[in-house]
């Protein structure tokens, strides 16, 4: 299974929800994928996602939430515990291409 660093999201200017992500990415490796394909293969185990956070070091993995009458949506998790630590990501720049 391939591993991949997350280091930025996209989400509406005024987001403040996990579910308005729209797209994650890495700034060092120029890339970002829609959320959905990123949820597809979460769920298909071909791939997983995780983020360090910048402060702490402290390494989160991404996992797929359901909530009843919401769409899946992608957040961390470590430690046993969700946490916010996606919303914390830069915004994906210009420079990251999307792919996928």
């Amino acid at each position: 299974m391939h591993e991949f660093e997350i280091s930025c999201i996209s989400k509406p200017r005024n987001g403040l929800w996990h579910h308005q992500i729209t797209h994650v990415g890495n700034l060092n490796h120029r890339w970002r994928l829609p959320s959905a394909l990123i949820i597809r293969r979460i769920e298909l185990n071909t791939e997983t996602y995780y983020l360090v956070n910048r402060v702490t070091g402290r390494r989160s993995n991404i996992a797929v939430v359901h909530e009843p009458g919401q769409r899946p949506y992608l957040r961390a998790h470590a430690g046993g515990e969700w946490n916010d630590d996606l919303l914390s990501l830069r915004r994906c720049t210009a420079r990251c291409n999307l792919v996928g």
